[in-house]
């Protein structure tokens, strides 16, 4: 876990996210806080016209859509090569106990292509 929802991991997500050409163009018009939360250890990012960025000023119109996990559920998410039904969030919170996505539905859905785009091209830890 300590790969996971560390700096340099951020780092490498939010510079992956800067070169993605469908993601720019699929969340143009999105604007997004997601919530990572495992074990006590709670990560804030901003998705905004297609660009990730580090929570660090407070933004006043965004939906939140949280992620709370325990250490196995993302070290299944995250995984370089995640099994079958846990490498997606949806399938993970309906197939893996102590994983779950505490947001409000019409945030999640509203934001769901850019959500799985975004998820699809974290980064890889295992």
């Amino acid at each position: 876990m300590s790969e996971i929802l560390n700096v340099g991991w951020v780092n490498e997500w939010v510079e992956t996210v800067a070169q993605d050409k469908e993601l720019s163009h699929i969340g143009k018009f999105s604007n997004f806080a997601v919530e990572l939360v495992c074990e006590g250890k709670e990560l804030k990012l901003f998705f905004n016209k297609g660009k990730l960025e580090l929570a660090g000023e407070h933004r006043s119109q965004h939906d939140l859509i949280a992620f709370h996990g325990d250490h196995p559920a993302f070290v299944k998410w995250f995984g370089v090569n995640p099994e079958p039904l846990l490498n997606d969030f949806l399938a993970l919170e309906k197939n893996q106990p102590g994983f779950s996505i505490p947001s409000e539905r019409i945030c999640l859905l509203r934001n769901l292509r850019v959500l799985q785009r975004l998820f699809a091209i974290a980064p890889r830890r295992g």
